[in-house]
């Protein structure tokens, strides 16, 4: 048996995918799993406290009323519930 080897996904939807078909394990938001059959999951062993989410897009969408309006929205959300 090899060392282990961490690997990483460009998104969430992708780890499933990686998965399937091998031994390795992933922590993952609860509701990216219920799309994949074929997967187990459990909750965690330890307590895992949440992470930052972060907005970004390109400067030359800076105007876009829709992006403006997401951007705020979510930040106002994200006040109301933190």
């Amino acid at each position: 048996m090899g060392k282990p080897w961490p690997v990483t996904a460009p998104n969430f939807q992708r780890v499933p995918g990686l998965l399937l078909g091998s031994d390795m394990i992933a922590l993952l938001p609860s509701r990216i799993l219920p799309d994949f059959e074929g997967l187990v999951s459990f909750p965690p062993p330890v307590p895992v406290p949440g992470f930052l989410l972060h907005l970004a897009w390109h400067r030359r969408r800076a105007k876009d009323a829709a992006l403006q309006h997401v951007a705020v929205h979510e930040t106002s959300r994200t006040v109301q519930q933190g």
